[in-house]
């Protein structure tokens, strides 16, 4: 987690500051609060470092910088718009076109992240840790946003259905990715640059 605060050069920095200021202030704004933006971010930062571990490069398993955080904020707001889905019913093509916004905000981000250099000290991002970010956003998104709706606490609700699906989703992951990580890590290729050393 703690590579999530670390950034190489002063590009990097300023790079995922902006992009969490602006994703992070329009997901707390609506209806996050500050502790659980905070676990949301814990989350989606251990996400991120342990998918990069996982198919990240051998030769470099470990990445620093906080994209991987971005993009988990953009799959809470993916999620976001999952969960609140009928209640932006009302808005018609509004609600598409903000799933549409999320997706293209996430293909710009990963061309930016696959990209040769941008600057003097910014080289291309860990793919892999923001697609792990992203992912553990929308899973543990669906389990945690809030729902807009009233009715949202009613047993059988369409919110309190994507909130078991979102929470058996985020199970499955962080399951699969802690049980790869911690049984066959002497096995696997991330880690068998440790051997070497």
């Amino acid at each position: 987690m703690t590579a999530s605060f670390l950034h190489v050069g002063f590009s990097q920095w300023a790079i995922s500051t902006v992009g969490l200021l602006i994703v992070g202030s329009i997901f707390e704004g609506s209806g996050m609060g500050k502790i659980k933006m905070f676990v949301f971010f814990v989350v989606t930062s251990l996400a991120a470092q342990c998918f990069s571990l996982l198919c990240g490069d051998a030769e470099a398993p470990l990445t620093v910088g906080g994209s991987g955080v971005l993009f988990g904020m953009l799959g809470g707001l993916l999620a976001l718009t999952i969960v609140n889905f009928q209640a932006l019913e009302k808005a018609g093509p509004l609600r598409i076109c903000i799933i549409f916004m999320v997706v293209f905000l996430l293909i710009i981000l990963l061309i930016i992240s696959v990209g040769e250099e941008i600057g003097h000290d910014f080289k291309s991002g860990d793919v892999y840790g923001n697609m792990g970010g992203f992912f553990g956003g929308i899973f543990f998104g669906m389990l945690t946003v809030p729902a807009v709706r009233q009715s949202a606490t009613r047993a059988g609700s369409y919110e309190g259905k994507i909130r078991k699906i979102g929470g058996g989703l985020s199970l499955l992951y962080f399951g699969i990715i802690f049980t790869l990580l911690y049984t066959i890590k002497d096995d696997f290729k991330c880690f068998s640059y440790y051997e070497k050393c």
